[in-house]
């Protein structure tokens, strides 16, 4: 079987023998432990808030976790606190970790020397140095979220936000999916100066179903992004059966090329799934709810990292678990 690697957003092909593990955390049991105070504790003795996000550095992982960052060494399982507090929002930039705070986090990248992190309720991007957890605003403006998000692009650091979501590392350019109710784009923000452009999407911000290059193309929503080659594969999917027994979804694949800004509609059948697979260039994507060891999940809420290329690991929001697939 094939699955997906998705570190930082990468997709490409993993040879796995389908065998699902709980990696972390208690199936169905809600909490923060470790707690604020408290020391590591390993896999199934942590408990996760809301997690939502994950990343690595091939010997971490860091998971968004509600309004924290957890931390996971891949060979121990050992589960930590890096940053903010999952049940405790807000926003501050301090040195210490024990004194950051986000308010929900959507979504984490690594270059390795830091962590980029889509603080969505402050409507900013953050940077976090992985050896002195020190944090930082890269692009957006804090802490008046209320007031300042917005859809501006800028080069002098003043840039805004409206609900900046899932976010991708690729040659010094963070990829930002920046999407709601009412605006469905793409922009980019250089790791460096904080220099934040739409690059694709309706200019203004609209949400709007059309193919074209760059601001004159529109999407629907994006729920997601994923970076294969030179191409970021966008998933816009529209909730309509609202029955967890039979989830119904009307979905489009939708490419965007990094050199040509193109964007074009790869795939837009309505599915209806259990389990859907669908293929992709050399990689494999899995969509739609699936029960695993007869427990479900639900899609809409997983998102993946790759350690050393022996697993695939799954953000389960459902069951409040870190799941991993050999």
């Amino acid at each position: 079987q094939y699955g997906p690697l998705v570190g930082n957003g990468i997709v490409n092909p993993l040879e796995l023998d389908g065998k699902w593990d709980i990696f972390a955390g208690q199936y169905g049991s809600q909490g923060v432990l470790p707690g604020e105070d408290d020391q590591a504790l390993v896999g199934g003795d942590a408990k996760f808030f809301r997690p939502q996000a994950i990343t690595t550095d091939g010997t971490n992982l860091y998971v968004a976790d509600g309004c924290g960052i957890r931390k996971i060494v891949i060979e121990s399982r050992t589960v930590t606190n890096f940053a903010g507090i999952p049940n405790n929002c807000g926003y501050s930039e301090q040195s210490s970790e024990s004194e950051s705070r986000f308010r929900e986090i959507k979504g984490l990248a690594t270059d390795g020397e830091f962590l980029y992190v889509s603080d969505t309720g402050n409507c900013v991007i953050r940077k976090l140095d992985l050896w002195t957890e020190a944090s930082e605003v890269l692009a957006g403006h804090a802490p008046d979220p209320y007031f300042d998000c917005t859809l501006v692009d800028s080069s002098e650091g003043d840039a805004r936000f409206y609900q900046p979501l899932e976010i991708i590392h690729h040659e010094g350019l963070l990829y930002v999916a920046d999407s709601s109710s009412t605006t469905c784009v793409v922009r980019t923000v250089d790791v460096k100066t904080g220099e934040t452009k739409t690059v694709a999407g309706d200019k203004d911000g609209f949400c709007d179903y059309r193919d074209g290059t760059g601001t004159d193309a529109g999407f629907d929503s994006i729920d997601s992004i994923s970076l294969m080659g030179d191409q970021i594969f966008v998933s816009e999917g529209k909730y309509i059966n609202p029955y967890p027994d039979e989830p119904y979804y009307e979905v489009k694949f939708r490419t965007l090329d990094l050199a040509s800004m193109l964007v074009e509609t790869l795939a837009g059948d309505d599915l209806k799934s259990s389990l859907l697979t669908g293929t992709v260039g050399d990689g494999t994507y899995l969509y739609g709810g699936d029960l695993v060891d007869g427990k479900r999940v639900n899609p809409l809420d997983l998102d993946v990292a790759d350690s050393d290329g022996n697993a695939l690991f799954v953000v389960d929001a459902v069951t409040y678990t870190i799941r991993m697939l050999r």
